[in-house]
């Protein structure tokens, strides 16, 4: 009787996926990859052909490009969630711009980012983006498996962290910004850009600066803002609109703005949002 083949009595052929030797291995899994191979059937290892830099790249798992973009979704996510509002209002503001944009156009309505609603907009299209980049990778790697090693298939669970860490970091970006944290971050990136702004702004009501022109944008911290945007001082009192329903307000005494919900921030400062919306 002819003994059973094993990894060490295999030839010495190449992981499928990653090219890792597969020649007395343990066990018929790849330990680079966790590619499974059958020793006794070469056709499930590559046993000499050739693979070039662009379906390597293909077969390998993905890199920088598509966790860069998952880091950006992250930020605009944050940059987004930084600004004081009520919760349970995201899906309404998303319906506000996609009613908007069928009356417009996209590339309209993503220019009004001074709109909560529309960096909430620009959060959602980059997490689209880091999807779609993600899935057309997925199918990429396995046609190539496919063209390069007839009958085979690309294993669904190689490089499985790697491949896991743009769910991963979309979790955690959702729990973080369902936290007072994102408000804090801009409030503290933006503490020295609003403490400029008040102290140089008069005890009335906020008007453009000088020069600058209807509907311009202009930034206050890391919180862009219009002529929608109220920035204002009176009594002592310093408030900055960050949306149409919150911002940042420097009270002395903040029972002033009993009627809206407050958070101390440090400094002076608290943040502040309508408490009268429903949720």
């Amino acid at each position: 009787m002819t003994p059973t083949a094993t990894a060490h009595d295999a030839p010495a052929g190449l992981c499928w996926e990653c090219g890792y030797p597969l020649q007395g291995l343990p066990t018929p899994r790849c330990p680079e990859c966790g590619r499974e191979f059958d020793p006794a059937d070469p056709a499930t290892m590559n046993m000499g052909r050739h693979v070039g830099g662009f379906a390597r790249r293909l077969l390998g798992p993905p890199g920088w490009p598509i966790y860069t973009l998952t880091g950006f979704a992250a930020l605009v996510s944050i940059w987004a969630a930084a600004s004081p509002t009520p919760s349970g209002q995201i899906a309404v503001w998303l319906g506000y711009v996609w009613n908007r944009a069928t009356l417009t156009a996209w590339p309209h309505i993503l220019d009004e980012f001074t709109r909560i609603e529309v960096r909430y907009a620009y959060a959602v299209l980059a997490w689209f983006a880091v999807a779609l980049v993600w899935l057309t990778r997925r199918v990429a790697r396995g046609l190539t498996v496919r063209r390069i090693a007839p009958g085979q298939r690309a294993a669904p669970f190689a490089y499985w962290r790697r491949w896991l860490i743009p769910h991963v970091l979309l979790a955690l970006t959702i729990l973080f910004c369902l936290t007072p944290g994102p408000i804090y971050l801009g409030f503290w990136a933006s503490y020295a850009s609003m403490e400029a702004t008040r102290q140089r702004t008069p005890d009335v009501r906020w008007q453009p600066p000088r020069g600058m022109l209807r509907g311009e944008k202009r930034w206050i911290g890391a919180y862009p803002l219009d002529g929608r945007n109220a920035v204002f001082g009176r009594s002592g009192v310093f408030y900055i609109g960050t949306s149409d329903l919150g911002g940042f307000v420097y009270s002395p005494v903040p029972e002033s703005y009993r009627g809206d919900d407050l958070r101390y921030m440090g400094g002076g400062w608290y943040s502040v949002y309508r408490a009268d919306v429903y949720r």
